[in-house]
């Protein structure tokens, strides 16, 4: 295998190691930090060029305070609004209801750590994953 060959290898492989170092770095985020689950209220469905998402804002006032390391909400290390991506087949579904918040409840659950950026882990409809209670809606 001559120099050519052998930096043309590197180059092609590049992009894959830094996804996996990128992905491996995400995880390890993730299982460090402390987990917090927010209830959220709010939603748009659509976003044209990155598929489908539910946004959504925390519900501060919804939250006990004490659930966090220093007993206060940390309103300013969370961004007014955000997106969760979910599966186009699932987005109406959701979308029906989040739109009628007296039947059912959402929360988000965040790996956070203070200083840092939380990071959105798992949306929970009536407190399970979202997929599985999708699931068992479509059980029945």
């Amino acid at each position: 295998m001559n120099k050519l060959h052998f930096r043309m290898i590197l180059v092609l492989l590049l992009p894959f190691v830094s996804l996996l170092g990128w992905t491996g770095w995400l995880v390890y985020e993730t299982a460090s930090r402390f987990e917090v689950t927010l209830p959220i209220t709010g939603y748009d469905p659509r976003d044209l060029l990155s598929g489908h998402y539910i946004l959504y804002d925390i519900d501060w006032k919804k939250v006990d305070c004490s659930i966090f390391k220093e007993n206060l909400c940390p309103k300013t290390a969370f961004v007014t609004s955000h997106r969760y991506y979910v599966a186009q087949e699932d987005a109406p579904i959701l979308e029906k209801l989040l739109t009628d918040e007296q039947k059912h409840t959402f929360e988000i659950t965040f790996a956070y750590e203070k200083d840092e950026k939380p990071l959105a882990k798992q949306l929970l409809v009536d407190g399970i994953d979202w997929h599985d209670f999708l699931t068992k809606k479509k059980g029945k």
